[in-house]
């Protein structure tokens, strides 16, 4: 049985073209000599000797069922995004830019890029950004935020995040700068469809759509 989900899907938080990252599908061959091991790998001391042939006799007889996840370490530089003056208020980190600079500073010594939110017209957003942050994260290793929304175009850019531990963003990144260098990388599908099903806009609220599919997925579940 089909399961009932909230909002309009994905197409509700992504918005682009075809051809981006999300978008792209199929296998990829990548020259062996171009790959290095995560250190972090939980498995490389978890596998006892049988276990590890288990583990060998399968790959042989079946193949690799669940693809392998790669990075291009490429990253030029740290992207900073600061959420905006009032989130860090209610945090009460009115010093996060400063302090999380610092704290970058001490894991690594890449450089460091700063992308205020874009801010004109009486409003902010996307809209009023001279430059795109598809352009900014181009070459960004990782993406640190509070609680900022540019953690999903950041993981939708395949760029990985660090933020805070009240960030909605907490399920795909990180909060420990410390493993700024070894950020973490967890499959997003389902994270972006938990958060797409909660997006209504405000004619679905005035029309009683919103109202509507919620009750209809809480009944589904009595």
């Amino acid at each position: 049985m089909a399961t009932k989900r909230l909002g309009r899907g994905l197409e509700a938080l992504i918005h682009g073209p075809a051809d981006s990252p999300l978008a792209k599908s199929g296998v990829i061959e990548i020259p062996l000599k171009d790959i290095v091991a995560n250190p972090l790998q939980p498995r490389k001391d978890g596998l006892d000797e049988k276990s590890l042939q288990d583990l060998v006799s399968s790959i042989k007889t079946k193949g690799v069922i669940t693809p392998i996840t790669v990075q291009e370490d490429d990253g030029k530089y740290i992207l900073i995004c600061p959420s905006s003056a009032g989130i860090h208020m209610y945090l009460k980190q009115t010093t996060w830019l400063d302090d999380t600079i610092k704290a970058i500073k001490k894991h690594t010594d890449r450089p460091i890029k700063i992308r205020e939110k874009p801010r004109g017209r009486g409003t902010s957003g996307p809209s009023e950004a001279k430059v795109t942050i598809e352009e900014d994260l181009k070459d960004a290793w990782a993406c640190v935020t509070s609680c900022s929304i540019s953690a999903i175009e950041s993981i939708c850019n395949g760029v990985p995040v660090f933020c805070h531990e009240k960030s909605f963003a907490t399920p795909v990144g990180s909060t420990d700068l410390s493993s700024i260098e070894n950020p973490k990388f967890v499959d997003s599908y389902q994270w972006l469809c938990s958060l797409a099903y909660q997006q209504f806009t405000p004619e679905e609220f005035a029309n009683g759509t919103a109202v509507r599919i919620i009750k209809e997925y809480y009944d589904s579940k009595s």
